[in-house]
C-alpha cells in the first residue's frame, strides 16, 4: 500500500518513495534467489501488485494454476490456525491453493478434506497427483454435515 500512497503524493515524498522502492525491489530480489536456490531450473518471474494482498491474490487466482500462501502464527497454537488470508483464498480462490505451514517433516503428510461439492473430485485428483510427485502420504478427511442422512453416502475416488 506504501506505493500507491508515494504515487499520489507530490513531489516532496519522492525521497520516502524512492526508499519504498528500494525496500521492495531488495525483497523481491532476494525471494527471487532464495527461489533460484531451491529450484533452480524453474522459470522465475517477479512482479509487485499494489492492493489488498486477499483481492490481489484471489484477482491472480483466476489465471493461476496453483497459489502457495504461508500459514498464520508463530507459536505452537497459532501454527495450527489458518489466517485470513489463506482461509479466504481456500473458499474462493479460482485455483488450487497450498498453504505451506513449516517445512516439511520427514515422516510428515498432506490432509486432503473433501466434502461432496463437485470441486472435491478435482481436489481429490489434485492432492493424488501432488503426493505421488514428491513420494509422501495422503491422509483424507471426508467432511459431512450430521442430521443429514445423504450427505455422507457417496464416496470421492479419484478417477
Amino acid at each position: 500500500m506504501a506505493v500507491a500512497a508515494c504515487a499520489t503524493r507530490r513531489a516532496a515524498a519522492e525521497p520516502r518513495c524512492g526508499r519504498v522502492r528500494e525496500l521492495l525491489d531488495g525483497t523481491l530480489a532476494a525471494a527471487e534467489r532464495r527461489a533460484r536456490d531451491v529450484a533452480p531450473r524453474v522459470e522465475i518471474a517477479r512482479d509487485a501488485t499494489v492492493g489488498e494482498p486477499v483481492t490481489a491474490l484471489e484477482t491472480a487466482s483466476r489465471t493461476a494454476s496453483l497459489e502457495v500462501v504461508g500459514s498464520r502464527g508463530l507459536s505452537a497454537f497459532g501454527s495450527l490456525l489458518l489466517g485470513s488470508t489463506s482461509a479466504h483464498l481456500a473458499a474462493h480462490g479460482r485455483c488450487p491453493v497450498l498453504v505451506v505451514r513449516g517445512r516439511r517433516a520427514p515422516d510428515g503428510f498432506a490432509l486432503l478434506a473433501v466434502d461432496n461439492a463437485p470441486a472435491s473430485e478435482e481436489a481429490v485428483r489434485f492432492a493424488f497427483a501432488e503426493v505421488s510427485l514428491r513420494g509422501g502420504e495422503l491422509v483424507a478427511l471426508h467432511a459431512c454435515r450430521s442430521g443429514s442422512p445423504d450427505s455422507c453416502d457417496r464416496p470421492i475416488h479419484p478417477s
